[in-house]
């Protein structure tokens, strides 16, 4: 019967009944030979043995059957939703780790993000407060009034770490509310990757799109061992938010985004009452060309760009990744209290530095790897990272926030190290705090 799955009880049924089937079979086979006499015998025995088998497997084999439950029944939906809860637990939370080249708890700097200025939208929002960060990211979420999220940012600036702790938060309190034998509805966040979905170029539908879209996520479910019905069930009951990353891959740079319009044309189609919520993350540029150029922006949907992380959550980041061995957390922070002072700086500091680089790059995406192995950061003793992080603190007092830009691997432009207090790499003597 369409629409039903197998479910333990139902598969043992089944099984009893044809082994029933076959029991009967063969012992009523033996019974009427023993009891017959010649060829005639068989033949009466093969005759009446078949339908004194069915009388006695039929019945659990039927049961068995019917047993079967419906792929939408809320207890298999729950009770599937908890599988894919944990698969989707686990595999992000290892992502995040390599993302930020962690291991344990792994925990991104705390970067905050910005609603645009409202000259800057062309859309319509869903609420949301106007200010926010990564620690946070989870609560303010739930004040959206639709769950229609669009993250912005440079690339680098940590759209796809932000998202992940997204996922990684929501993931821990649905896997709170659907404890054992609970039927309670969540939405179960799970990331994927937008570039590999094959938009229909022919098909300029929105509705046709979205019935794709739709099936391509039910294939992308299976994958994480979530059989095909239920797939369906989770995605037309509501029980799955989808976080898209990388809109602005989909395309290439020169080109009018023909396949990121399609899907957000796809997004956009109604799906009863109201949109269905999503969490959607772009390149800050390209968002724009698709708003102003073209018209196409996720409708219903809050809008939020990433900020650069300034001194304070890169020493807070700090701490927690190299705590003092010899002092608790939170303590630990003490250890790196030297960083934030700066008794001098001048103002002709680059903000292409290695250290600007690193501070706004590397600690929301990661070690930057360069060729032969190396990387930006050369150790992790404090008297390094301490250098760095007065540097950058020097030169956000003096100057402004710094943004992040990309300079050639391995080399430092010819303005990366002016003639200042601001940027003096420790030597190899200095002493680790």
């Amino acid at each position: 019967m369409r629409g039903r799955i197998w479910s333990a009880r139902s598969a043992l049924g089944v099984g009893v009944g044809i082994t029933a089937l076959l029991v009967g079979l063969a012992a009523s086979t033996v019974w009427l030979l023993d009891r017959t006499d010649g060829d005639d015998g068989a033949g009466i025995a093969n005759v009446l043995a078949l339908p004194v088998a069915v009388l006695f497997g039929l019945p659990s084999l039927v049961w068995g059957w019917r047993a079967r439950p419906r792929a939408d029944d809320p207890a298999v939906l729950a009770r599937e939703a908890r599988k894919l809860l944990d698969v989707v637990t686990t595999d992000e939370t290892r992502t995040l780790a390599k993302l930020l080249g962690d291991t344990g708890y792994a925990r991104p700097a705390d970067i905050g993000f910005t609603q645009p200025k409202a000259a800057q939208v062309t859309w319509r929002g869903d609420g949301g407060a106007t200010t926010g960060s990564l620690s946070t990211i989870a609560d303010y979420y739930d004040t959206l009034d639709l769950g229609r999220l669009v993250v912005l940012g440079a690339p680098g600036a940590g759209k796809t770490v932000l998202v992940l702790q997204l996922l990684r938060d929501l993931a821990i309190r649905a896997q709170r509310a659907l404890e054992p034998g609970s039927r309670t509805k969540v939405r179960i966040p799970v990331r994927l990757s937008l570039p590999s979905f094959v938009v229909p170029s022919t098909v300029v539908d929105p509705a046709r799109i979205r019935t794709a879209f739709d099936d391509w996520m039910v294939t992308q479910l299976t994958t994480r061992g979530v059989r095909k019905a239920t797939a369906h069930a989770l995605l037309a009951h509501g029980w799955i938010l989808p976080v898209l990353d990388g809109l602005d891959e989909m395309d290439p740079d020169d080109s009018d985004a023909p396949r990121a319009r399609r899907t957000l044309a796809a997004l956009n189609d109604p799906v009863g009452p109201t949109p269905r919520p999503v969490v959607l993350t772009c390149r800050t540029q390209r968002y724009d060309q698709l708003a102003r150029n073209t018209g196409t922006a996720l409708q219903d949907a809050t809008a939020v760009t990433l900020q650069p992380l300034d001194a304070e959550q890169v020493i807070a980041w700090l701490a927690y990744h190299f705590p003092d061995p010899t002092t608790p957390s939170p303590a630990s922070c003490a250890r790196w209290t030297p960083m934030n002072s700066n008794n001098s700086c001048s103002t002709s500091s680059s903000p292409r530095s290695p250290v600007i680089i690193l501070a706004t790059s590397t600690l929301t995406t990661g070690p930057m790897t360069f060729a032969a192995g190396s990387t930006l950061w050369p150790t992790t003793s404090p008297s390094w990272l301490s250098a760095a992080v007065r540097a950058w603190s020097c030169i956000r007092s003096s100057s402004g926030a710094p943004t992040s830009t990309h300079s050639t691997p391995g080399t430092a432009p010819p303005s990366s190290r002016p003639e200042s207090s601001c940027w003096s790499p420790p030597s190899s003597s200095t002493r680790a705090c």
